[in-house]
């Protein structure tokens, strides 16, 4: 169930201290914006302007933050039938000026339960009417776009139409000119859920207990788990005007139509709550508004409303009489109480004209007095580190005398070892922050030993306050070694410059891997890599300094044949963490809940497959929202059909241990794997991707910063168009340039793959420890069009055109900066074709080849020779860091090379899904 959260947030003002007293420190609480409470109406008694913007924090924002396609306007203002009251003067136009906008409103949620109803209605006018019907509002149980809501409400040129989870209207009922009453209801049902319409209803139905026969209705499945949003929306078409007011939501019929008479006040109601306050601080602005029984605002000018304190101590000041205003409306701007307690409450009282209108009394609140620094506390304590190196950051936080935080600024506040051998190094005074928390990130201790503690002591302005002494902590020497499953390590040695490592007893010339854990029961596979090199000719080793992160508890060492995969990103998808260490996880079986998960579900969300699901009947579900992990269950778990990332905001996705394929797809979407639309900071690891109709992961359409790594591509069943990777998709795309930077690392194009491992347009690609072993294909890698390619330390086994620079000759000459670039290091090239750069001719011009060497080709072009000169590929300078500073003259990431020669048996032993420590 999707509700806004009305949890409280703590603010602190700071304060400076003196002596062994604190100035008062006002505590304020804040209330998050709580869903309206049905039945309700809104108005739009706004100011004029983008909805999102004038009518926040009840309308929620959607996209687009500056537009005004979703606009409070007086001009919009629309006659309400008799029976509603009065409306106020302004409505919401609708104009779509070529972008998808929406606004939502969240209300009290209404959960899936048989016979539940939600209602919803507003009065429209189409002033200007679209080419196609257009959705113009939704009922849906999230506040995300959705292009196919659980219950749509459509207009076009003379019609009003509703649809049931679906991006069109099912049922359509004609309109003529003018303004109508529009009313749509959700029916909560055993089987698929009913949508029903209503367009003017008889003025001999308002008022009724239950809902006369609807003009029709649909169905349909995937049904909610609750509804909780409404929302406006507008199309990304442009032309169309539509006004919309008055819009009321409720559970019943009578809560949404004219009551049959005129409206009355009865009661009074508090729209907007007292909440917490310090002693004699304004309060929050609170509002009292004239009602109808069932909780309708009713239009009543100048009723004196009183408000008195009548749960609680204290004294209640300010202005506390109010007239309403022309809607009913009363509000108090200034009302603030001198007594600190909880369980207080307001009641509001009507006189004169209002007379008679029930009381309304407020919920509960508190007035809280304000915190006084007393002492200091160990919120982070220091935890076991290696002698001389960086421990963990320690916090320590000023406290009141009940363990509250205070927010006190600028509080020196120092560290020393008091029990304990040894030297405390690194910054060991540091300030407090503006929320009273001193952080100590740099700290180390010189001496192993146990029982050490540190005591913090205030100083300054924070004289006075009772020092904290720490837990105890310890400080160790070498990291313990483990010696199963590889070569024997025979000591290991800790100085302060890092961690040297120095075994014997190895394979002379033998290459070897350096793993680390903070858990010995690990197995190996589930280990971090570090580190590879090559033991001496004598069978010994010596690997000094490795990264700061070998600086654990546990390390070994394996034979790389027998090394797993690393579990770190490496490349330009560094920083994605997917869903994290979230404990939201999913396990999907079918087809239904994977479109779930994917769709509907948001981040941090881990999503486990078990078995082989295909996606929905068209063969491609993207990723909705991001911070997702899908991960395989198993060793042969997948999907099939296209997976899609796109769109930025669905970023920051990791796909692993599964099995991607894509065989039936007939139309649109036709790879495995499509990062597209501008999506960043995707991570496809240890997964086969084999069997798509069109190409088996393509990064196209602006999409940035992606990692490809120890994955496995081949053909079985596909025969035609066995064409792999796409990195940017067309000559003319305006989204590609200065995006798709793509790392391929440890991967295996195998049989039947034929070309594009990868191919190549605008994009910056590193490949690099890939193994090429796809006998019969076309060409390997290819660099076109704007493009940069790093190829290092790969090994082609029999491969045609390791290498392929595709020169585009359309005018008689090629701009200078056009062709792609690639740079080919410490590759292997066992037993492949030779190659020249490729040329693309004219297709109704083609160019004659006059002759081709290493080192340049001569040909004809409609009547002109044209030579190219250093065309053998792989020794073109790729741009500088310092005019590319994301580009591959060098990489901007960390990343160590494995051998060329150790790659085959590297990657065939690791690569591909089931292969890596992952699965659940």
């Amino acid at each position: 169930m999707n509700t806004r959260s009305g949890k409280l947030s703590r603010r602190f003002n700071s304060a400076r201290l003196a002596g062994l007293l604190v100035a008062p420190l006002v505590l304020i609480f804040q209330s998050a914006q709580a869903a309206v409470t049905l039945p309700y109406l809104d108005a739009f008694t706004y100011a004029e302007g983008n909805l999102i913007t004038v009518g926040g924090p009840t309308w929620i924002l959607g996209n687009g933050t500056s537009s005004f396609e979703i606009a409070v306007s007086n001009s919009a203002a629309l006659t309400a039938p008799a029976g509603f009251p009065a409306s106020s003067g302004k409505g919401v136009r609708r104009a779509p000026s070529g972008s998808a906008r929406r606004a939502a409103i969240q209300y009290t949620s209404l959960p899936n339960t048989v016979s539940n109803t939600m209602f919803v209605s507003f009065l429209l006018n189409v002033q200007t009417a679209p080419g196609a019907n257009e959705l113009i509002g939704y009922l849906d149980n999230n506040s995300t776009s959705q292009g196919s809501p659980q219950a749509g409400i459509f207009a076009g040129n003379g019609v009003v139409g509703i649809g049931k989870k679906s991006s069109g209207a099912g049922f359509t009922s004609a309109i003529g000119a003018g303004t109508h009453l529009v009313i749509v209801r959700y029916t909560f049902l055993a089987a698929n859920d009913k949508v029903d319409l209503w367009v003017d209803p008889a003025s001999a139905d308002y008022g009724a207990a239950t809902a006369p026969a609807s003009l029709g209705n649909v169905t349909g499945g995937s049904d909610p788990v609750s509804l909780d949003y409404f929302q406006i929306s507008t199309s990304s078409g442009a032309g169309s005007v539509m006004f919309l007011d008055e819009v009321r939501f409720g559970t019943n019929w009578s809560d949404v139509v004219p009551s049959g008479g005129p409206v009355v006040g009865q009661q009074l109601g508090f729209t907007t709550q007292p909440t917490n306050a310090a002693p004699n601080s304004t309060m929050n602005p609170v509002v009292v508004q004239v009602q109808t029984a069932g909780g309708a605002a009713v239009a009543s000018n100048n009723v004196p409303i009183t408000l008195t304190l009548t749960g609680g101590s204290g004294t209640l000041s300010g202005t506390l009489t109010q007239n309403t205003d022309a809607s009913g409306k009363a509000t108090f701007s200034n009302l603030t109480i001198d007594t600190a307690g909880t369980g207080k409450q307001l009641t509001a009282t009507a006189s004169g004209i209002g007379a008679g209108l029930t009381n309304a009394v407020s919920t509960t609140f508190s007035i809280i007095a304000p915190s006084i620094a007393a002492k200091l506390a160990f919120t982070t304590q220091p935890a076991t580190a290696l002698v001389n190196a960086t421990m963990n950051a320690v916090v320590v936080q000023i406290q009141d005398v009940s363990s509250v935080a205070v927010a006190s600024n600028n509080v020196p506040i120092t560290l020393t070892l008091t029990a304990g051998s040894g030297a405390l190094g690194g910054t060991t005074t540091v300030n407090s922050d503006a929320t009273g928390k001193a952080t100590f990130s740099t700290l180390t201790v010189d001496t192993a030993g146990t029982g050490k503690q540190l005591t913090a002591a205030a100083s300054g302005i924070g004289t006075g306050l009772t020092n904290a002494v720490s837990g105890n902590f310890s400080i160790t020497n070498a990291p313990v070694i483990s010696v199963t499953g590889g070569p024997v390590i025979t000591q290991a040695v800790v100085n302060v410059a890092g961690v040297i490592l120095r075994g014997t007893n190895g394979t002379p010339s033998g290459s070897y891997q350096v793993l680390n854990s903070t858990n010995l029961a690990l197995p190996a596979a589930q280990w971090r890599s570090l580190a590879t090199n090559l033991f001496s000719g004598l069978g010994n080793f010596d690997c000094t300094n490795p990264p700061p992160a070998f600086a654990q508890n546990f390390y070994r060492l394996l034979a790389a044949a027998n090394a797993p995969s690393s579990n770190n990103i490496i490349g330009y998808a560094y920083g994605t963490t997917g869903a994290g260490n979230t404990t939201n996880i999913i396990t999907v079986t079918n087809t239904a809940g994977l479109s779930n998960a994917l769709v509907r579900l948001a981040g941090p969300l881990v999503i486990q497959v078990a078995g082989v699901i295909p996606l929905r009947t068209d063969a491609n579900t993207p990723v909705n929202f991001g911070s997702k992990t899908i991960v395989g269950v198993g060793t042969n778990s997948g999907i099939m059909g296209d997976l899609i990332v796109e769109n930025p905001e669905n970023s920051n996705v990791i796909i692993r241990n599964l099995r991607l394929s894509n065989p039936n797809a007939t139309a649109g979407d036709r790879d495995a794997v499509t990062i597209s639309r501008g999506a960043t900071n995707v991570w496809v690891d240890h997964c086969d991707i084999f069997d798509a109709v069109d190409g088996g992961l393509d990064v196209v359409n602006g999409a940035d910063f992606v990692t490809v790594s120890w994955c496995r591509f081949y053909y079985d069943v596909i025969t035609t168009h066995k064409n792999v990777n796409l990195i940017g998709n067309s000559d003319t795309s305006s989204l590609d340039a200065g995006k798709l930077h793509v790392t391929f690392h440890h991967n295996w194009w195998d049989v039947q793959c034929t070309e594009r491992m990868p191919s190549v347009r605008f994009g910056r690609v590193h490949v690099f420890n890939s193994y090429f072993n796809s006998p019969g294909n076309s060409y390997c890698i290819r660099t076109r069009l704007y493009a940069e390619v790093l190829a290092e330390n790969n090994y082609f086994d029999h491969a045609n055109d390791a290498f392929e620079q595709y020169i585009n000759i359309n005018t008689g000459t090629e701009p200078a900066d056009a062709h792609g670039l690639l740079k080919a290091a410490g590759n292997i090239l066992d037993g492949c074709t030779t190659n020249y750069t490729y040329i693309l001719t004219q297709p109704l011009n083609p160019g004659t080849l006059v002759s081709s060497n290493a080192t340049s080709i001569t040909f004809d072009q409609d009547g002109k020779t044209f030579t190219i000169v250093n065309v053998a590929p792989g020794g073109d300078t790729l741009t500088p860091a310092g005019t590319d500073p994301i580009g591959l003259n060098p990489p901007p990431y960390p990343y160590t090379l494995d051998a060329a020669s150790a790659v085959p048996n590297l990657v065939t032993n690791n690569a591909g899904c089931g292969r890596g420590p992952f699965a659940p």
